[in-house]
């Protein structure tokens, strides 16, 4: 990634240890130092990119009295430890460090501008990789503001890839001065490679893809053209190369360039498996539109979850550019899962993007349940995790909080962490499994309502790897239990579960009776969301049965209107694909490429796919058009509208490519 440091966790993991050894070292020879000479051993360490070193020196100096006090001397460490710190990857520390200690040095006067200067710079990288381009621009434009000369490059270079997006042309001048600048006093080719990938994204943004593709070449020539050498800045130049040719229609020049960067080689497409991998929403809140297109980059944690996220290419501006990456950012993939990504493409790869017409994490005829068991926890105290971490970063903390009340005897903390672990697909299935029948026992011991003990019942399954079938007896068995077919959100909720079919499972004999139930329990309001689902089904069923008199009363039934019951209603079963290898791209299939695309569409009465769009694309631009057209041939399950219009809006599948 450019202009941005990523630390993987194996080498923090080093750090980590070389820190602990330097700070041994350090508290040995400690004593025979002055304070000064100290702290100058501690800046020459900053300097020379000793990092690990700088940081245990400056802890060590933090202990004495005079750095406790509040004046120049504290501010100085403040600064000094704190671009370390980033350097680290440790970005929070860093910035209350940097914050705190930069006033005092701004007042010290110009002998201090060059540190000044720095400090900026760090802020402004540490704002760009939290995605707060507004903050990044503040600081960059201070640190250029200090900067004279070719000390002038580093703020340039920033600067453009902040204003990338912004209309204006701010971007390509901030290059232009940058490559002069870079020219005049004798830039290698690296930096000059660097200016001009940053100037050729900047004319991309801009709409100018055959002004920016010759620049593009040049940067490439600069890094020593399409050798088998690689690097991620190379790595970087020629994916934009692919991305400039693919917007001049170049198709197999583009091919050329995305196979230099090793995208869609990786074995069994693994990036495809994210475990939580949602859209920013079109409309207002983003400002995007279902036409917008994204190419965003980011890099993975072993833990599996993402680090920098950063929007290369974007059609709907700066906010909808960062719109995209900040979904990235919430993305997750399961540790075993990232095992399989070779470390190189796990610290930067690309991915095409558009926003969601619908909402992500639909509505289930499980929410109902799920609130009542959220509320019961909420109700025993229980402090939990913030729920607004990715999952990745959530796994550890709810593993961390197991052990805890585990050992302080909190059974409602205990079952909180079960619940959560034991519905994470972050988990191994039979580690999930343990935990679901850890949280049954402590829901007993718990006197925990019947609607929470209903709810894991219906979640954990008699065996693992159960087929639909089965898992409908085990439903069947359930709603036999007097406790549970007493309850009616349960018994609605495992009724609603028993009447579903979907592919390869039929409907049930008894579906009639089973969604008037539903429809029928007294003990649910009219428009209740598991009453809305059965009255959908039903009118499916008259529909398909010829009585569309019924079909349209019990629509209208369900008091929405088809736009809504389009976006809550019940998804229909996918009933073929027609899919087959002629949809392969010709190109892709001569290339060597793999990759997957998940789709959105809308599913209309009939069962055909409406306005199918390429969600989510790996590698960029080179299997999303095969995949739509694919799409327009997947045909659902029918449904009843009244006036045949869309029956699912917002239709996720995925769609891989593979060859044999």
């Amino acid at each position: 990634m450019k202009n941005s440091t990523i630390i993987s966790s194996m080498a923090l993991a080093t750090t980590t240890m070389m820190a602990a050894m330097t700070a041994r070292a350090q508290e040995a020879s400690s004593s025979s130092m002055t304070a000064q000479q100290q702290f100058d051993a501690a800046s020459t360490a900053v300097e020379d990119g000793n990092c690990t070193e700088a940081v245990a020196r400056f802890e060590t100096i933090e202990k004495l009295p005079a750095a406790r006090r509040e004046g120049f001397l504290k501010s100085a460490i403040a600064v000094r430890k704190g671009r370390c710190l980033a350097r680290l990857g440790r970005g929070d520390e860093a910035e209350g460090l940097l914050r705190a200690g930069l006033p005092a040095l701004t007042k010290a006067g110009e002998s201090f501008n060059a540190e000044v200067r720095e400090v900026h710079l760090t802020l402004a990288q540490l704002s760009r990789s939290r995605l707060d381009y507004d903050a990044a621009m503040v600081e960059a434009k201070a640190a250029l503001a200090l900067s004279q000369g070719t000390a002038r490059l580093s703020p340039l270079i920033l600067l453009t890839s902040l204003a990338r997006f912004d209309t204006g042309g701010d971007a390509v001048d901030y290059a232009k001065e940058a490559f002069a600048l870079a020219k005049a006093g004798g830039g290698d080719k690296t930096a000059l490679a660097l200016i001009q990938t940053e100037h050729g994204l900047a004319l991309l943004n801009q709409g100018q893809a055959a002004a920016a593709y010759p620049i593009l070449k040049e940067a490439l020539a600069n890094q020593g053209g399409l050798t088998m050498q690689v690097s991620l800045a190379q790595v970087a130049t020629r994916g934009d190369l692919a991305l400039a040719a693919s917007l001049l229609g170049k198709r197999e020049e583009a091919g050329k360039y995305l196979a230099y960067t090793g995208a869609g080689r990786i074995a069994d497409a693994p990036f495809r498996r994210a475990v939580s991998m949602d859209a920013p929403p079109c409309g207002e809140t983003t400002g995007l539109t279902p036409q917008d297109l994204a190419i965003v980059e980011f890099g993975i944690r072993e833990d599996g979850s993402v680090v920098d996220p950063q929007p290369i290419y974007a059609t709907g501006g700066r906010a909808g550019a960062l719109a995209f990456a900040k979904a990235v950012a919430a993305w997750s993939w399961a540790p075993d899962q990232i095992k399989d990504i070779p470390v190189f493409y796990r610290a930067a790869t690309r991915i095409e993007m558009r926003c969601t017409t619908g909402a992500n994490g639909n509505e289930s005829v499980f929410t109902p349940l799920d609130e009542v068991t959220a509320a019961w926890i909420d109700g025993k105290g229980v402090a939990g995790v913030n729920p607004d971490l990715p999952d990745a970063q959530q796994l550890p903390l709810w593993q961390a909080a197991l052990l805890k009340a585990s050992a302080d005897g909190d059974q409602a903390g205990e079952f909180a962490a079960s619940w959560w672990l034991g519905r994470s697909q972050l988990v191994e299935p039979k580690e999930r499994q343990a935990h679901l029948v850890r949280a049954v026992a402590l829901a007993d011991a718990l006197s925990a309502p019947t609607a929470v003990k209903g709810r894991l019942a219906l979640e954990v399954p008699e065996k693992p790897d159960m087929r639909p079938a089965a898992r409908r007896q085990q439903f069947r068995a359930l709603l036999a239990d007097p406790r549970y077919a007493g309850d009616p959100l349960i018994a609605s909720t495992l009724r609603l579960q028993i009447a579903a079919s979907g592919y390869g499972l039929r409907q049930p004999e008894d579906v009639t009776a089973l969604l008037d139930a539903v429809i029928q329990e007294p003990a649910l309001p009219a428009q209740h969301s598991l009453k809305i689902a059965a009255l959908l089904r039903r009118a499916n069923l008259a529909a398909k049965a010829g009585d569309l008199a019924t079909a349209q009363a019990q629509f209208q039934q369900t008091g929405l209107t088809e736009q809504q019951c389009a976006l809550i209603g019940v998804k229909p079963a996918l009933r073929k694909t027609n899919v087959s290898s002629n949809d392969y791209p010709m190109l892709a299939q001569q290339m060597g490429f793999e990759g997957w695309v998940n789709l959105e569409f809308d599913v209309a009465a009939d069962g055909r796919t409406v306005q199918p769009r390429a969600l989510f694309a790996y590698p960029p631009l080179t299997f999303s058009d095969a995949a739509v057209d694919a799409a327009k041939g997947f045909r659902f399950e029918a449904s009843y509208r009244p006036s045949g219009g869309t029956a699912c809006a917002a239709n996720r599948q995925a769609m891989a490519f593979a060859r044999p």
